[in-house]
């Protein structure tokens, strides 16, 4: 109950905010110039229902209303409703159980459904893929009386006299950025323990070693520990093969102060420390201080498999400039993409991109197989395709994401 307390209060604390800007811009902006707010992510839920009732208190007319463009874009999955049933009916029989009662009270179900419901204030919700999509739209129809029209690429919600649009754009990379920082001529230069990755990345190379990667910042989401294990079990079949392997995970410290995620932290760390015991050679190399850009993508230049194995994800850029920092290196050197549930894996599949292609599609909850698969790409020898670079170098520009966006919540709106 107080955490939904919390995250109300924050949506009132950024909804005044805007209504501060809305007053501001309205003695800049000429008289039929439109208003566009675009609010991101799960944190924000709420945010359109508060600010379009502080509109109403601050008696803004009818005309300049319609002037005012308010749209959200969902950066996480949304939830699947028929897989959180059990999450639900957990929740009531702890409420049961502890005999909690409180009339005004708060229960997972209630907060989800005052969530979904919120957004519906907003002209223009977007997600990255049509699944999510999806999901938001089944958890409407479970909940509320609503109803749903397919038009063009686009859902249409007809609710309580409006209409909000649902669409699917997945998020794009600041393309030329990244191309400019992984040309031949950039070469990663990182310190870390005191001595040039670069030169102990040269070293394993030397050696025949594949060279794995993971580069994540240190959440529970993303699949960390099963990373670990994938990477044993395809170095225990590349061994078996008479063929070595190193992964360099570089982890970025991530909410340290919270409980939680200070366990995973050592958790990571004994899990690191554990198989480079069992494993012969230290396999392993854990940096969990973080490479920052542009160091970032010219490490993961280096790298021959590229280990993006979130548990679940909203989209994981991760992927996508991995592939892009392949473009500049012969064919028969690029690397191959280990990746497993998320938006860029929704994306990708969707697109008709596979194994021909250097995409290792895994699932982090079966390391024995993933880590199997892995190895068998790499003595198959595939690499990443020139189509799939070319696809993620014209198709995946996040200015074009934005563009789309913007245009959605400004086009939207229909009269019932």
């Amino acid at each position: 109950k107080n955490d939904f307390v919390q995250y109300t209060s924050s949506s009132v604390t950024f909804a005044n905010t805007i209504i501060d800007e809305t007053r501001k811009t309205k003695e800049l902006r000429k008289d039929k110039d439109p208003v566009v707010i675009w609010n991101q992510d799960y944190h924000l839920m709420r945010i359109a229902g508060v600010y379009k009732a502080l509109l109403e208190e601050e008696g803004v007319s009818e005309k300049e209303k319609q002037k005012i463009h308010v749209g959200q874009f969902i950066h996480t999955p949304f939830f699947n409703i028929h897989e959180i049933q059990g999450l639900i009916r957990e929740d009531k029989r702890h409420r049961v159980k502890d005999q909690i009662y409180d009339p005004f009270g708060e229960t997972i179900e209630t907060a989800l459904q005052k969530l979904t419901w919120d957004m519906l204030s907003n002209d223009f919700i977007g997600f990255h893929t049509k699944e999510y999509c999806d999901h938001y739209l089944e958890a409407l129809q479970e909940w509320f009386p609503v109803e749903i029209r397919i038009t063009d690429r686009f859902y249409e919600v007809i609710h309580q006299d409006s209409v909000t649009t649902i669409g699917a754009f997945p998020i794009g990379l600041d393309v030329d950025n990244i191309l400019s920082e992984v040309s031949e001529d950039k070469k990663l230069d990182h310190e870390w323990s005191g001595e040039s990755l670069y030169s102990k990345i040269t070293e394993d190379r030397k050696a025949g070693r594949y060279l794995f990667g993971g580069l994540e910042r240190c959440d529970y989401t993303k699949g960390l520990i099963a990373r670990l294990s994938i990477f044993q079990n395809a170095l225990t079949t590349l061994r078996h093969s008479h063929e070595d392997a190193r992964l360099y995970q570089v982890t970025a410290p991530s909410r340290s102060e919270s409980p939680d995620y200070q366990k995973l932290e050592t958790f990571l760390e004994r899990r690191v420390n554990k198989i480079n015991k069992k494993m012969e050679g230290t396999p392993i190399v854990h940096i969990d201080e973080g490479i920052s850009a542009p160091q970032n993508y010219r490490f993961m230049k280096e790298i021959d498999v590229m280990l993006v194995t979130p548990l679940e994800d909203g989209m994981n850029l991760v992927a996508f400039e991995y592939i892009l920092s392949q473009k500049y290196k012969r064919p028969e050197r690029r690397g191959i993409l280990a990746l497993s549930t998320s938006g860029a894996s929704r994306v990708l599949k969707q697109k008709g991109f596979g194994e021909e292609d250097g995409i290792i599609y895994i699932n982090p909850m079966r390391a024995k197989d993933a880590g199997q698969k892995i190895a068998q790409a790499l003595m198959k020898e595939r690499h990443l395709s020139e189509r799939v670079i070319h696809y993620v170098e014209t198709e995946r520009r996040v200015d074009d994401w934005a563009q789309e966006n913007i245009e959605a919540i400004l086009n939207c709106r229909k009269a019932l």
